[in-house]
């Protein structure tokens, strides 16, 4: 009886902790080349810094070694896992990873758009199904399987932080709001 009662706590230990995993990853977990990332474990999986209009978008030439040099002096940080779609690739179960990269109160992806890498727009998450008008819908061959991680809060409370980043480096005319750029 102590075994199975020992076996039963083992495995609801396992679920709960393996559900907060999902949530926070280190650093170390995930290779980082540019704006993606691999796991360690399961390449089939792809993280990114970047939310939305990841190929469409503005950035500076140097954004690889600022964001390699920004891990470099955060190797404590967490990423923080925003939402997932997928397939992406022919594996089956293949994802696109968007994620916030977090050190206390230092976060690579505020970083980046303070800096003027990259306008606030790429760090807005996809949006699900519901949320998308039919032109976008149409733009599928067939319905994304988008799942948020984070609340609405969350969230909205990152957005304000991006917007002002934003008009930081706006004001500063930094990197791509430099006009010699």
């Amino acid at each position: 009886m102590k075994k199975i009662l020992l076996i039963f706590i083992t495995i609801i230990l396992f679920f709960s902790c393996s559900g907060q995993v999902i949530d926070k990853l280190k650093i170390c977990d995930v290779k980082f080349e540019s704006i993606t990332g691999y796991d360690n474990v399961d390449s089939a999986n792809i993280y990114c810094i970047l939310g939305d209009k990841i190929f469409n978008s503005s950035r500076v030439d140097n954004c690889d070694s600022i964001i390699k040099d920004w891990l470099s002096k955060h190797f404590n940080a967490k990423i923080t896992i925003v939402s997932t779609y997928g397939p992406v690739t022919t594996a089956p179960n293949s994802k696109m990873t968007y994620c916030w990269i977090i050190d206390e109160n230092d976060t690579l992806n505020i970083s980046l758009v303070k800096q003027g890498c990259f306008p606030s727009e790429t760090m807005r998450r996809p949006l699900t199904w519901d949320e998308m008008d039919k032109k976008e819908k149409d733009s599928y061959s067939e319905k994304p399987d988008i799942k948020l991680y984070i609340s609405d809060n969350d969230y909205n409370i990152f957005i304000r932080r991006i917007l002002d980043a934003e008009k930081f480096a706006k004001d500063n005319k930094l990197g791509i709001w430099n006009r010699r750029h």
